[in-house]
């Protein structure tokens, strides 16, 4: 998403473990690494409890704010995901 132009998104990557112990072990390494935090597991496990209790069943998922106020969510992160917010963000003031 980094290299997408979309001037008006601020982008939060929050690491979850949906795939099993890998993935689990693949977010806390990344988290120790870029964000180094005290306890990278217990983060990255909270931040997989929060998207089960939202029910968010398939990562990974784009959640957004939309120009009336409401919540909503795409599930994907590929180029038609983007070009949906984009065309959200150039809409927003």
């Amino acid at each position: 998403m980094a290299d997408q132009p979309t001037p008006n998104i601020e982008w939060r990557w929050v690491p979850v473990a949906y795939l099993g112990d890998q993935a689990r072990a693949g977010a806390i390494d990344w988290l120790d690494a870029e964000r180094r935090l005290d306890d990278a597991a217990a983060a990255v496990d909270a931040n997989t409890e929060k998207a089960q209790a939202a029910r968010i069943a398939q990562v990974p998922r784009l959640v957004y704010e939309d120009p009336d106020g409401e919540v909503r969510s795409l599930t994907g992160g590929g180029p038609h995901e983007v070009r949906q917010l984009e065309e959200l963000a150039a809409e927003m003031p």
